[in-house]
């Protein structure tokens, strides 16, 4: 994650996952905190990091996750909304993508599919090694879709997003 910031010239502060829980309870709700994929559910959330997380979303922050983050870090902070799916092969894999239907036009797909419906319907998405299908609720939606992992996997989606309290979070 730190690269891509890095590249886009945003500012960032790198919070090592051992000083997450002195963060999560003082980090500003108008936030943006991306937790990066650790594959780890032995450094996922603890009762108290996850309820200083669901706070922080509640208050306004913006979370973004990816991939294990469903078992890291939804999971323990925000139930109910997603939940982790069958885990993929151990080898990365790519799949067709194609905004969700009613998805198209949302504000965290600007400029992510090109406009040019040959150049859309050739769109694919690297699924990470191990990686966990994402289960979802109607309490989300779901922005991209894989028709692919649906058929292999009982769910289609690859990115979703979803409100909780004044926040909101994204997780792909």
């Amino acid at each position: 994650c730190e690269s891509v910031l890095e590249a886009l010239k945003l500012p960032f502060t790198l919070v090592p996952r051992s000083k997450a829980g002195d963060t999560l309870k003082t980090i500003d709700p108008r936030s943006v905190l991306v937790f990066d994929c650790n594959g780890d559910l032995e450094t996922a959330l603890k009762p108290p990091e996850a309820k200083a997380l669901a706070s922080f979303v509640e208050r306004g922050g913006y979370l973004f996750t990816s991939d294990w983050g469903i078992a890291e870090e939804i999971t323990p902070a925000l139930p109910g909304f997603i939940a982790a799916g069958p885990e993929m092969p151990e080898e990365e894999f790519p799949v067709k993508i194609a905004p969700a239907r009613g998805a198209e036009k949302h504000a965290y797909l600007r400029d992510v599919f090109p406009e040019n419906p040959y150049d859309r319907a050739r769109m694919k998405w690297m699924i990470d090694k191990q990686a966990y299908a994402i289960k979802t609720t109607p309490k989300v939606m779901v922005l991209v879709e894989s028709p692919e992992l649906g058929a292999k996997y009982a769910s289609p989606a690859v990115a979703v997003t979803f409100r909780f309290g004044q926040g909101a979070v994204l997780h792909v």
